[in-house]
């Protein structure tokens, strides 16, 4: 099976559920050990930038709301900081768990 982004457009707001469809599927995918290795280059590169004084990420998380859709690059940094809070706190990254069962299992572990 093969996935073709030639031609598809996945930049903005509008279209986050469709790169949330995919990262959804790409983590599914992976093992516990390659999902370690992912959260943790997201953080330090990502999140890591955002910390920085200066940089798109950094402006993305000091303007207003209303200021980041004025430039693009702003606007593109923010859906990237987005993206990276929702996987980060995605079921599907969780290390020795699959999926939607996880909520089940938490409940279950919490009323012990």
């Amino acid at each position: 099976m093969g996935i073709d982004f030639e031609g598809a457009f996945l930049d903005g707001a509008d279209r986050y559920h469709k790169r949330r469809e995919i990262y959804e599927m790409m983590i599914t995918n992976l093992s516990d050990e390659q999902k370690l290795e992912a959260t943790a280059r997201l953080v330090k590169e990502v999140l890591g930038g955002a910390l920085e004084t200066s940089g798109d990420l950094a402006a993305a998380c000091k303007l207003p709301p209303s200021s980041r859709l004025v430039n693009k690059r702003i606007e593109s940094a923010t859906n990237v900081l987005t993206d990276t809070l929702d996987i980060l706190t995605s079921p599907e990254i969780k290390v020795g768990r699959v999926g939607a069962d996880d909520d089940q299992d938490d409940d279950v572990a919490s009323t012990n």
